[in-house]
C-alpha cells in the first residue's frame, strides 16, 4: 500500500445524530423497569416525652394569709371571763381551722397521688412512631404517566413517538419513623387495577430532600449492534440502571423524572443518560385484593453524600467544558503516516469527575459544534489509570469509508481515548481507532491521532452527566432488598 488515506473525524457516538436513529433514543420501558425481552424499534427507555413531666403542684397553705396578716393585740378581757359572744367565737374557731386543715391535707394527698399515676402511665407507654410530614404520605392507588415526547439524552431533546408503557398503575404504602420515611410499591395489572400484575413487580422508595426516590434497579437491555467478547459485531446486551424521583404536590400528585443510565459499553452507549418527565396521580385507596409489602420492614438509610476521600498524590480533576482538538497532520495508520486533509478539527465535551479511595472516574457528554452550551446526546466514561484518563473500547456509530471512497457504506470501529494531564492544565494523548469490519477494505487497521483537550469553562446548565459514582465498581444490584 503506497499511501494511506487519512481517516475522517472519528467522532464518538452522538446518540440522536448517529447512523442508527432507531437505537438512539432511550428504552421506553415501563415506569418500573425495562422489559429486557422486548425488541422494539426504539430501545425502551422510596409520645413518649423524656422530660421530667409537669411541674409539682404548688404548696397550699393550711391557713391562707396567716403569715401575712398582723396578729391582733390581746383583748382587755383576756384575764377575766369573756363575754358570751366572745366565748362562742373562741369555741367555734378551733373546729373551723381543724376542718380547713384536714381539707387542705386531703387535697394535697389527692394531687400527689394523681400526679404519680399520670407520671407512671406516661412512662409505661412505648414511644410512638413519628408523625410523618404531610408531603411524605404515599398511600393508595396511583396512575403513573411518562411523557416520552419530552425525553432527553444527556440533556439534548430525544423525543420518542413510541407510547408503549407510557402509563402504569401502582399501589403504595408508606411509613415514617424518627429516622425518615420509606414506602413500598406494587405494580398493578394494566387492565384490572384491583389486582397485582403478573409476574409480581415491586419497588422501594425513600423520602430524601423533599422527594420520593426509587431505589435504583439494574437490568439487561438487548440491542442489535454490540461488540462481543470475541471482537465481533452483532446482537448483544448492555447493563442499564433505572431510577426516578418525584416531588409531592399540594393536590397529592407527584411530579419528577424517570432516569435511565447505561452502565456498560458493549453497545456504545456507556454514560448515556435518558430522562423523561413523570406524573403520578392518586386515583383511589389501596385495592383490597392487593398485598403491598410492609414498608416498616425497609431499612431507612439516609441517602446523604459524604466527603470524597483523598487519593494518594495529586487528585486528578476532569470537570468543565473542554475543546478536544484532533491533529490529523500527525495521524498514523498501522504505524505509517496518513495523507489527505490535514486541517485540525475540534469536538466539544463536558466532563464531571469523582475521586474516592477506589479510584477516579469521569463521565462526559458531547456538545454541539456551533453552540458549546448545548448537548447533542451521547456519553463517555473515563477512568484514571497509571496517571492517565483511559476509555474502554467504545463502539462507534459507524461512518463512511476513509477518503470518501464509498460514503454510502459504514464501517464499524472502536474508539479509545488516553489523556495525560499536563502541568499547564491541558490534557494530551491519543485516540486509537480500530476498524472492526471490512466494508471499506480496512478491517484491522489501527488509526492513532494526537489529541489536545483544553478546559474552556464550566459544565453548561443544560447538560446532564451520568453520576460518576455509578461507575466506581462493577455494576451490581444496589441492595439485597426483597424489593428488586
Amino acid at each position: 500500500m503506497n499511501e494511506v488515506i487519512s481517516h475522517g473525524s472519528p467522532t464518538q457516538h452522538q446518540g440522536t445524530t448517529g447512523v442508527e436513529p432507531s437505537e438512539a433514543t432511550a428504552p421506553t420501558g415501563s415506569f418500573d423497569e425495562v422489559d429486557s425481552s422486548s425488541q422494539q424499534a426504539e430501545p425502551p427507555r422510596d409520645g413518649f416525652v423524656t422530660a421530667s413531666g409537669p411541674p409539682l403542684p404548688p404548696v397550699i397553705e393550711a391557713f391562707p394569709g396567716y403569715h401575712d396578716v398582723p396578729k391582733a393585740s390581746t383583748p382587755a378581757w383576756v384575764t377575766g371571763s369573756p363575754p358570751a359572744a366572745a366565748r362562742r367565737k373562741k369555741r367555734s374557731q378551733p373546729w373551723i381551722l381543724l376542718a380547713a386543715t384536714m381539707a387542705m391535707a386531703v387535697l394535697i394527698v389527692v394531687g400527689v397521688i394523681g400526679y404519680r399515676m399520670i407520671q407512671n402511665n406516661t412512662a409505661a407507654k412505648p414511644p410512638a412512631a413519628a408523625e410523618p410530614p404531610p408531603a411524605a404520605v404515599l398511600e393508595g392507588t396511583y396512575r403513573v404517566d411518562i411523557d416520552w415526547a419530552k425525553q432527553t439524552e444527556n440533556g439534548a431533546p430525544a423525543s420518542s413517538s413510541d407510547k408503549t408503557n407510557s402509563s402504569s398503575w401502582w399501589a403504595f404504602r408508606s411509613f415514617c419513623s424518627s429516622t425518615g420515611c420509606v414506602a413500598s410499591g406494587t405494580v398493578l395489572d394494566d387492565t384490572n387495577h384491583q389486582v397485582a400484575a403478573t409476574p409480581p413487580r415491586t419497588a422501594e422508595f425513600h423520602f430524601v430532600n423533599g422527594q420520593w426516590q426509587r431505589t435504583p434497579v439494574t437490568s439487561q437491555y438487548p440491542r442489535k449492534r454490540c461488540l462481543g467478547a470475541d471482537g465481533k459485531i452483532g446482537p448483544g446486551t448492555e447493563t442499564q440502571i433505572i431510577s426516578w424521583s418525584a416531588e409531592p404536590q399540594p393536590d397529592r400528585s407527584l411530579r419528577g423524572l424517570w432516569t435511565n443510565t447505561v452502565l456498560t459499553d458493549e453497545c456504545g452507549f456507556i454514560g448515556t443518560v435518558w430522562q423523561a418527565p413523570l406524573v403520578a396521580v392518586r386515583t383511589g385507596d389501596l385495592p383490597p385484593a392487593v398485598t403491598v409489602a410492609d414498608p416498616a420492614t425497609i431499612t431507612v438509610t439516609p441517602l446523604t453524600s459524604s466527603p470524597v476521600p483523598p487519593v494518594a498524590g495529586a487528585t486528578p480533576v476532569l470537570d468543565g467544558t473542554f475543546s478536544v482538538e484532533y491533529d490529523w497532520s500527525k495521524q498514523t495508520v498501522n504505524g505509517k503516516q496518513t495523507i489527505g486533509d490535514m486541517a485540525p478539527s475540534v469536538d466539544w465535551w463536558a466532563f464531571r469527575s469523582l475521586c474516592t479511595s477506589a479510584g477516579c472516574v469521569a463521565t462526559g457528554a458531547q456538545l454541539a459544534q456551533e453552540n458549546h452550551q448545548a448537548p447533542v446526546g451521547g456519553g463517555m466514561v473515563l477512568r484514571f489509570v497509571d496517571g492517565r484518563w483511559e476509555q474502554t473500547p467504545h463502539l462507534g456509530p459507524g461512518q463512511g469509508c476513509p477518503g470518501g471512497t464509498n460514503p454510502q457504506v459504514a464501517t464499524s470501529e472502536t474508539f479509545v481515548w488516553s489523556l495525560e494531564p499536563q502541568p499547564d492544565g491541558t490534557l494530551r494523548g491519543i485516540q486509537t481507532d480500530t476498524a472492526m469490519s471490512d466494508e471499506c477494505g480496512n478491517r484491522g487497521y489501527v488509526y492513532r491521532t494526537p489529541l489536545l483537550a483544553t478546559r474552556k469553562g464550566d459544565v453548561p446548565a443544560a447538560v446532564v452527566l451520568a453520576d460518576p459514582s455509578l461507575f466506581q465498581l462493577p455494576p451490581a444490584p444496589p441492595s439485597t432488598s426483597p424489593h428488586p
